[in-house]
This record gives structure tokens, sequence and C-alpha cells, in this order.
């Protein structure tokens, strides 16, 4: 029994593709919600310094 039957498996640039976008999106919300825990943001200087 197949669940879906038409569904095939894209190419792997189209999968490499959409990971890649997903991947950049989450990591801007994860950047975003550090800037709100401890206020600090990119563009205040070097976010290495102590």
């Amino acid at each position: 029994m197949e669940i879906w039957p038409t569904w095939q498996l894209p190419d792997v640039r189209h999968i490499l593709i959409h990971v890649l976008t997903e991947v950049a999106c989450h990591s801007g919300h994860f950047d975003a919600v550090r800037e709100l825990i401890d206020g600090t943001t990119w563009l205040g200087g070097n976010p290495y310094a102590g």
C-alpha cells in the first residue's frame, strides 16, 4: 500500500536549495531571539568584544 503514489523525489539541486533557504530563514529567527534576550545587535560594533 502506497501512501503517496504520485509523489516523486525531486532532483538533488531542488532539495539543497530548499534546505539552504530553510536554514537561512530559521537562522534569522534565532538571531532575532538572541537580540531580544541579550540586547546586543551586530550593528553595535564587534559582537565578540568582551
